[in-house]
């Protein structure tokens, strides 16, 4: 009786852990989701100079995560004021053939200004263009990851 016992112990034991192997593989444990993506390797771009009529622009990239982009923004300049550019109408983020303005963004002001830049894309991304456009003295600045 005591082997019977012990059988129907291994039995149980050995479709637990069957069981959970096949759940394991059979749900989203495994797939790639939106929860987390690596953005180490998403590095700073910049655009322009601080010579005369023209605005450095330094984009970096600090988290991405559930559809959540948020860009890092460093503008500077010698002679152009920044109060006058909004970026929530100046810039625009693509992904997969969407276009998507920004949820948020900080306001630019004097010749030296730094802030964050957000947008909801709504999903898992790998790779996006954000344009800025009209901002001295490039017409369209492209940054590309």
């Amino acid at each position: 009786m005591n082997k019977d016992y012990l059988a129907y112990i291994i039995i149980l034991v050995v479709g637990i852990v069957v069981f959970g192997i096949l759940f394991l593989l059979n749900s989203d444990f495994y797939a790639k989701t939106d929860a987390v993506e690596v953005t180490n390797s998403l590095k700073p771009i910049s655009s322009g100079s601080t010579d005369e009529g023209d605005v450095s622009i330094v984009l970096t990239p600090i988290n991405v995560a559930k559809g959540i982009i948020q860009i890092e923004v460093a503008v500077n300049t010698h002679s152009v004021d920044l109060s006058q550019f909004d970026l929530k109408k100046v810039i625009t983020l693509e992904y997969q053939g969407k276009t998507f303005k920004p949820l948020s963004a900080s306001t630019l002001s004097g010749h030296h200004s730094s802030g964050m830049i957000t947008f909801d894309v709504g999903s898992y991304v790998d790779g996006f263009t954000i344009k800025i456009n009209g901002i001295p003295s490039a017409k369209e600045r492209v940054f590309e990851w």
